[in-house]
């Protein structure tokens, strides 16, 4: 317990889903280490997307804070309320550093802080925290089970605003994602994960089939199971999604995982892959006419 005089904590706002929430615990935990103040996440933008005609979202990562760490939704207004913009830290785009300018009068911050050094700062107490979960410890294995793990991001991505942002990655690009990730590691069996199973198997059943590769789906019904199937795989061949991200990270941190990453991640030309690798990543352009192998 802090004395009464210690200071305020720094309230982190959740958004998105399990894979923006985990990058903002992350952000929360890094904040918290470098400042000695406590931190609380504000889950209201969360309850706001239960709003008519948002994209809905829902706590995800509530197995892994404990009760103190998590505003109620009528604290958060109330909080944000009264102080507006005082003390408040955005993130100013993809490639934006918030962290290194919080100060003493930071309060409250928001972004989605995906950077790749961030997590590794915050990677002991994360996976502390997971390994403490009866649910979330799904996703840590003792040695790799022998697939290729694909994710294939579908849902929200297929709406036109999204599309302008993210791009759709196709075929073409988990093709030579697979059969990249084949040629290294020598496996053949092949385990598809996704938001919509039945789309992301009819994209890749019959081109794998006839390349002598076998397809599973492999969804589990639940995001820290799905997590799990990417997180135990002996190769990941990920979509450019937050959620892709943590799978490939978690198998690439606990076994060594080959990891396959779609470039760009965005479509719309931001340049963040430099900061969102590993450079032990293997780099695949996903647009066909300028297709390209970094490793």
């Amino acid at each position: 317990m802090r004395a009464n005089d210690s200071p305020a904590p720094i309230t982190v706002e959740l958004s998105g889903g399990t894979g923006n929430q985990l990058f903002q615990l992350c952000a929360a935990v890094i904040v918290s280490k470098r400042t000695d103040r406590e931190f609380r996440l504000d889950p209201l933008n969360l309850h706001l997307s239960m709003l008519p005609g948002s994209q809905r979202r829902r706590l995800s990562i509530g197995e892994l804070l404990a009760t103190h760490e998590l505003h109620s939704a009528a604290t958060a207004l109330f909080l944000r309320l009264s102080n507006l913009k005082f003390g408040y830290l955005p993130e100013e785009g993809p490639s934006d550093d918030p962290i290194s300018r919080v100060s003493t009068s930071t309060r409250r911050m928001s972004g989605y802080f995906q950077r790749f050094g961030l997590v590794e700062e915050a990677s002991p107490e994360i996976f502390g925290r997971i390994k403490s979960s009866t649910v979330a410890n799904t996703i840590l294995g003792t040695k790799p089970e022998q697939y290729i793990g694909v994710h294939v991001r579908c849902g929200d991505y297929l709406k036109p605003r999204a599309q302008l942002v993210h791009g759709l990655t196709g075929q073409d690009y988990f093709m030579d994602a697979i059969r990249h990730a084949s040629s290294i590691t020598g496996l053949h069996d092949v385990q598809i994960i996704s938001d919509d199973l039945a789309a992301a198997y009819s994209l890749l059943a019959k081109p794998l089939a006839e390349e002598g590769l076998t397809l599973t789906p492999a969804g589990q019904g639940s995001e820290w199971r799905d997590l799990g199937v990417l997180a135990n795989s002996s190769a990941v061949v990920m979509s450019n999604s937050s959620f892709s991200w943590w799978g490939a990270y978690f198998a690439f941190k606990q076994h060594g995982a080959l990891v396959v990453a779609p470039v760009p991640w965005y479509a719309n030309g931001i340049n963040v892959e430099s900061i969102l690798f590993s450079s032990d990543w293997h780099l695949i352009n996903r647009y066909p006419e300028s297709r390209s192998y970094e490793t």
